[in-house]
């Protein structure tokens, strides 16, 4: 055998030995066979028959159709029945608007959030709804030497500190309900929980406004407002957070409008 073939052998195996060392958990086969055939089909220039399919991934053409049809039934292929054939399905078009949607929605709230940002000198945050959970999809570090150690894509409930709470006063009634189910049936103290939900809720509504005091975190306090769109569906909520010690009654006082008056300046760009 060729030296330099060889080598490429024993290197590619290396390779493989090392990604299979560090990979803790092991791949579904089945999961990387659906994605291959979606790719292959999201690459194709027109729609593919299942046996063209099967061809080019390899697969018996009884496993292919089991593919095809659990994939269809789903929405992520579209079956064409006049060439008996498919292509990517009107999932993807969901899917689409919701990256579009996340990514104008930071964009849109980041000018927003560096003026917050300036005036406070406190760290800011940018949340979205995610069921009965809420996520942190953007985050502007305070100035000041000590500030609030939060992470982008943090996922926690969302009557979970100031931030998720401004989302959890305007989500849809049903989503509120399968929130408070969530907690009753996860949580010791559930009723309590569900009891303290329901009051809140009803009074940010009426104030617009969230404040916080060590419930994210311990020793943070936080104040957010919710972000609102056309006919006041939710879109996400920004908040400012820092240490208690500089959120006096004074300094929250002075916080809440400016809170207020960036959430609301983005809501209106929004339509609401």
């Amino acid at each position: 055998m060729d030296s330099g073939l060889a080598a490429k052998g024993i290197e590619g195996k290396n390779k493989r030995w090392n990604m299979q060392a560090e990979r803790k958990t092991p791949s579904l086969k089945t999961v990387e066979k659906a994605l291959d055939l979606l790719d292959l089909v999201a690459a194709s220039e027109g729609p593919m028959a299942a046996s063209e399919i099967s061809g080019q991934l390899g697969m018996t053409l009884s496993s292919t159709y089991k593919f095809l049809t659990t994939l269809t039934s789903r929405g992520f292929l579209d079956y064409q029945s006049e060439g008996k054939s498919y292509r990517l399905g009107a999932k993807y078009l969901h899917y689409a608007q919701v990256v579009h949607r996340d990514l104008n929605f930071s964009r849109a709230a980041h000018p927003y959030m560096v003026e917050l940002s300036s005036v406070t000198r406190e760290t800011v945050h940018l949340g979205m709804p995610d069921g009965i959970y809420g996520v942190f999809v953007d985050k502007i570090d305070s100035s000041q030497t000590i500030g609030v150690q939060t992470k982008i894509g943090t996922r926690k409930l969302l009557n979970s500190g100031a931030t998720f709470k401004a989302m959890m006063a305007f989500i849809p009634n049903e989503t509120f309900e399968e929130l408070c189910s969530y907690l009753l049936e996860n949580y010791e103290e559930g009723k309590r929980l569900v009891e303290e939900a329901r009051d809140q809720r009803k009074l940010i509504r009426r104030d617009m406004i969230a404040v916080t005091f060590s419930e994210f975190q311990t020793g943070v306090a936080a104040i957010a407002a919710p972000i609102l769109g056309i006919q006041g569906h939710l879109i996400g909520s920004m908040a400012i957070a820092g240490p208690i010690e500089r959120f006096t009654p004074e300094q929250v006082e002075r916080y809440i409008p400016l809170v207020k008056a960036a959430c609301q300046k983005l809501s209106r760009s929004f339509g609401y």
